[in-house]
């Protein structure tokens, strides 16, 4: 990203600023954490949903004659959409590149649309 934003004109005085600011940052935030208390076992159930004032599903979940599909092809659909419509889109996941697509091959399609500057691989940690 540094190359192409250095190609595009950003000056490099400026990313080496942007840089130095987002460590900062990125390291008080760690101390912070470090620092912090540990969870009260108790509070685990707390924080597992946000809450919302939707008690049920009204509506209807298909459009009218559309064709019915599963979860993980909507949501590569949506995802395809996304990145037709911005070109600056980028796709980062646990092996959703093009040779190997997920773990159930879901992306495989994107990374072969899109190319391997857009849909990348990342490492497990």
């Amino acid at each position: 990203m540094r190359n192409q934003l250095l190609e595009s004109g950003v000056d490099e005085e400026l990313l080496k600023q942007i840089t130095k600011k987002a460590r900062l940052e990125a390291e008080e935030a760690f101390e912070k954490a470090q620092k912090a208390e540990d969870p009260k076992p108790e509070t685990v159930m707390q924080h597992i949903f946000a809450p919302t004032p939707i008690t049920e599903e009204v509506g209807t979940r298909e459009p009218a004659g559309g064709e019915k599909i599963v979860m993980v092809d909507a949501a590569i659909h949506a995802i395809q959409e996304i990145m037709w419509k911005h070109p600056e889109a980028l796709l980062y996941g646990q092996d959703v590149g093009e040779r190997i697509g997920g773990v159930f091959r879901e992306t495989v399609t994107l990374g072969k649309k899109f190319g391997s500057k857009r849909v990348f691989n990342t490492a497990i940690l």
